[in-house]
């Protein structure tokens, strides 16, 4: 059996976690490797620019940046897809049920108001994703 992909990452970084995503939809092997001084010796021989993440393949090989690490990686293993089958269907927010945000603390709805005013906010998303509710402080920014 082939070595496992090794991911250097953080889990404070959204592209690594969208990279360690995407090897869990696919069911590919890969070993998480947090990026510190202690892998740091191992990190440069494969890095050409100092971010993350970085895959390294079984074939030694490093990839950086998210993207052309999916892309790399999606015409190596097609199936399943990350591609819809049809490109003329919906977007799936279309499809999705309205969104409510409650904590729960016991048996009351407990809301703080960013949470609140952070769920009416979502609430107020167009289908293509964009806000369509004036900026709460009254400018046009978003």
């Amino acid at each position: 059996m082939s070595q496992p992909y090794r991911i250097f990452g953080a889990e404070l970084s959204p592209y690594s976690v969208k990279v360690r995503s995407y090897f869990r939809y696919k069911g590919l092997r890969y070993h998480w490797i947090i990026r510190s001084a202690a892998v740091q010796e191992d990190y440069n021989k494969y890095a050409k620019l100092p971010i993350i993440p970085l895959v390294v393949t079984p074939q030694d090989q490093g990839i950086q940046d998210s993207t052309p690490i999916i892309e790399h990686l999606e015409s190596l293993y097609p199936e399943p897809s990350i591609h819809p089958a049809d490109p003329a269907a919906p977007h799936p927010r279309k499809s999705l049920p309205p969104l409510n945000i409650v904590n729960r603390v016991g048996s009351d709805d407990v809301f703080a108001p960013q949470t609140q005013a952070f769920a009416e906010r979502l609430e107020t998303l167009s289908p293509e994703g964009l806000i369509i509710q004036a900026a709460p402080c009254g400018c046009s920014c978003r």
